[in-house]
């Protein structure tokens, strides 16, 4: 099974790109299991440790809004005592690895954003990539 993590706010401007392409991907077209979170959890190392490729989709600021970029992600120890509930994809990988044995793949599919503020829009740049944002996560769901 594949899992698509999306992280992200969707009441703080272009931090919602997350569920947005969860939305565009949630429709039951793709082979996957989508969930839609604010933050990453160390809760989230279960639901990994099912799948046996992740996909995390976030928003990043860069200095250009509106770029797609993908990396993959690779296991990190996550110290939970001092990072609690706000671990990155690779803690959140790295618990699953540590806890349940996961050996799957993981990739991080980011949007940079520049609008961050109380707002329930995507700004213009971020709106005009979440189809590249989309297709880069189809390509890592889709076998080749």
């Amino acid at each position: 099974m594949t899992l698509v993590i999306a992280c992200g706010n969707p009441m703080r401007g272009d931090d919602g790109v997350g569920p947005a392409v969860a939305a565009r991907l949630g429709m039951g077209q793709y082979p996957c299991t989508v969930v839609t979170v604010q933050a990453l959890v160390p809760e989230l190392a279960e639901t990994v440790s099912r799948a046996s490729r992740v996909v995390f989709v976030d928003a990043r600021l860069n200095a250009v809004t509106g770029i797609v970029s993908t990396e993959s992600v690779a296991p990190t120890i996550a110290d939970v005592a001092t990072q609690g509930h706000s671990l990155t994809p690779g803690g959140v990988v790295g618990l699953a690895q540590q806890l349940y044995g996961w050996q799957g793949q993981a990739w991080l599919v980011t949007v940079s954003g520049g609008k961050f503020d109380y707002s329930n829009t995507l700004s213009a740049p971020v709106l005009a990539a979440l189809p590249a944002a989309v297709d880069a996560v189809v390509s890592r769901i889709v076998p080749y």
